[in-house]
């Protein structure tokens, strides 16, 4: 997996500087829900990151008010996929690019960090939670709302949540839809203070 040339990306910003690489989602309008543009952007640059020996580790954060609000379910369709024709084409491959996503950086080899400075919702706190280390500023709302759109917490999330959260806790957060604020003695346990 090959990184794209840092200024080739659309929805991504891509900076190195010393030793450190920051992944910047783009997006601010949309409070940085990712697209499947997004996705693919995110995974060229991990890959550029792990691929280039000067770098030791990545930040990635969010532009403007928003970490990451989740998937974009405008129906943002740009690439080709193997789900042409199908009702829920980008959904899908959506879906399925992030859970490349979220497995790749389980098993990056250089420490990751969330730089969380703002919502970090459903597939967002998937996005945050599968990163080594998460820095939260108290702007942060972290949660799921997966249900209200009639999803499940994909990409990850069925397996992260409970485990930062505890099943209990995991489970009421996703039915309920509920969004935690920063400050929530909630989060202790998947931020630090």
């Amino acid at each position: 997996m090959n990184g794209k040339p840092m200024s080739d990306y659309k929805q991504i910003l891509y900076v190195k500087q010393g030793r450190v690489a920051t992944v910047t989602l783009n997006r601010p309008e949309k409070l940085n829900a990712y697209s499947e543009i997004m996705a693919h952007e995110m995974l060229a640059a991990f890959g550029n990151a792990r691929d280039d020996d000067e770098i030791r580790a990545v930040i990635l954060t969010g532009a403007g008010r928003g970490f990451c609000s989740g998937g974009d379910i405008s129906k943002d369709f740009q690439h080709p996929t193997r789900y042409r024709g199908h009702r829920l084409e980008s959904l899908l491959e959506m879906r399925e690019n992030m859970h490349q996503l979220i497995a790749f950086l389980q098993r990056f080899d250089k420490p990751t960090i969330a730089a969380v400075n703002g919502p970090a919702v459903a597939g967002g706190l998937t996005l945050a939670l599968a990163c080594d280390f998460r820095i939260a500023a108290e702007s942060a709302r972290l949660g799921d709302t997966s249900l209200k759109f009639g999803l499940i917490p994909d990409e990850g999330g069925a397996y992260l949540f409970p485990k930062f959260l505890g099943l209990e806790r995991a489970l009421k957060m996703s039915l309920f839809s509920e969004v935690y604020r920063r400050r929530k003695p909630k989060t202790s346990d998947w931020l630090p203070k």
